[in-house]
């Protein structure tokens, strides 16, 4: 199997055999990641794909899943997508689901004739990201899309039945732009429909980040523990969704149940947090992580 080191996939997709589509990132200028920012966006060429696929038809030959790495290998073009979705039916006959990361910008590229025809020939589900609804932290962290291109480009996947999940990262917009990220946040994702879950995550800040930088020289001043929960709480607040809550491993509340039935008792949850956290102990765990 070919791979370009370092290999990231979702934590959903553990046990989803890995085909590498792509490598990078198209845009590698988002200020909180540093995940694909070393290795310059490539296609990975159709004889890799067709030979890769040659060995998972003898190592995983009953698979009904797999994923399209890398970053946002949903950015090929439609045809090219088709080419190697025809080739993974060649060699893995029963697989039925195709899962890939995709940018807001790769959605709108597609048509929705060709959004729907995807999903008919397995591209079931995308990992979407988003991070904020607020416009200003959208350019702050220099994601190049708005709240607007959310809700449009959600809303082809939704007519083309496929399914993707809304992240929401708390504190990326530091204290300038803490309570606007929230509220806004909160505003347009009860404007999309996620099939998998509404995930809340903290930002971390990397030392080989743009954000890192940025808090170095002043420019960007990140929150405290508590003023992350408070953030998370006033997103929720704001957010109006039938739909799945779940916090990831960087959050340091119990965050997870499900809208509209579950809202309180999160809220409930996340104010518990704030008044035992110790935040001391909570920074300097949080100072400890170097990859997300």
């Amino acid at each position: 199997m070919h791979y370009t080191e370092p290999v990231f996939r979702p934590p959903q997709e553990a046990n989803t055999p890995l085909l590498e589509i792509t490598a990078g990132c198209t845009h590698s200028r988002c200020r909180f990641c540093n995940l694909n920012c070393q290795t310059k966006f490539r296609m990975a060429p159709l004889s890799q794909v067709e030979e890769d696929l040659k060995e998972l038809s003898l190592t995983n030959p009953h698979s009904k899943r797999i994923f399209f790495l890398m970053a946002n290998a949903f950015a090929l073009s439609y045809d090219r997508l088709m080419e190697r979705i025809d080739l993974v039916h060649k060699y893995l006959p029963e697989v039925t689901e195709i899962s890939m990361q995709t940018r807001v910008q790769d959605i709108k590229n597609k048509t929705p004739e060709q959004l729907r025809n995807l999903y008919d020939q397995g591209i079931h589900f995308l990992y979407t990201g988003f991070e904020s609804g607020d416009d200003e932290t959208l350019a702050f962290m220099d994601k190049n899309c708005t709240a607007k291109d959310i809700i449009t480009q959600t809303a082809k996947l939704d007519d083309a039945g496929i399914g993707y999940q809304a992240t929401f990262l708390n504190g990326v917009g530091g204290k300038e732009l803490s309570r606007q990220h929230a509220i806004n946040s909160g505003k347009v994702f009860s404007q999309i429909h996620p099939t998998d879950a509404v995930w809340i995550t903290s930002l971390v800040l990397l030392p080989d980040t743009k954000f890192y930088q940025d808090m170095k020289e002043g420019r960007f001043t990140p929150l405290s523990e508590i003023e992350m929960l408070e953030e998370s709480k006033l997103f929720l607040e704001n957010l109006d969704i039938d739909a799945k809550i779940k916090g990831s491993w960087l959050t340091t509340a119990d965050i997870r149940g499900e809208f509209p039935r579950d809202k309180q008792q999160l809220i409930n949850n996340i104010q518990y947090a704030i008044h035992h956290i110790d935040e001391s102990k909570a920074a300097d765990w949080r100072s400890q992580i170097r990859y997300i």
